[in-house]
């Protein structure tokens, strides 16, 4: 009877030690999800005061939206017109693609990103506001 007693004894131990450390770990990690999500939203605000603004000749940031855990750029190509253009929206999208991935991963202002998981998504426009291409980058896994 003692040894049914003990071990009910441990059993609500366990229960008890499971619950407050999942219960703690969830709450830690919602604080950085919080956390991240707010630098993401600051972020968004910081950028769309400067908004919109020429990046270069051909490229204009228009908004940053803060999205969960990703942050969503829209820009316009200025110079295109989707309805005429002859550029092959597949090559810009992944030459777009690629530069963005390697700033990712690779400029040190972008740690914040890399730490903490964020995606990135563009949204690309012609000149009359018609959809070009989008695409999203992630931290690659290493």
């Amino acid at each position: 009877m003692e040894a049914g007693k003990k071990k009910q004894g441990v059993q609500i131990a366990i229960f008890i030690i499971t619950f407050v450390v999942a219960f703690f770990g969830t709450k830690w990690a919602m604080s950085q999800f919080k956390s991240s999500h707010s630098e993401l939203k600051n972020a968004a605000v910081e950028l769309n005061k400067m908004c919109p603004k020429m990046i270069d000749a051909a490229t204009r940031i228009d908004s940053a939206v803060a999205l969960d855990n990703t942050l969503q750029y829209h820009y316009t190509l200025v110079a295109i017109d989707k309805a005429v253009t002859t550029i092959p929206l597949e090559e810009a999208s992944q030459f777009c693609q690629k530069n963005a991935q390697t700033n990712l991963d690779s400029n040190p202002s972008m740690k914040f990103y890399r730490d903490n998981k964020v995606s990135l998504e563009y949204h690309y426009r012609d000149k009359n506001g018609k959809p070009l291409f989008q695409f999203a980058i992630q931290t690659l896994k290493k």
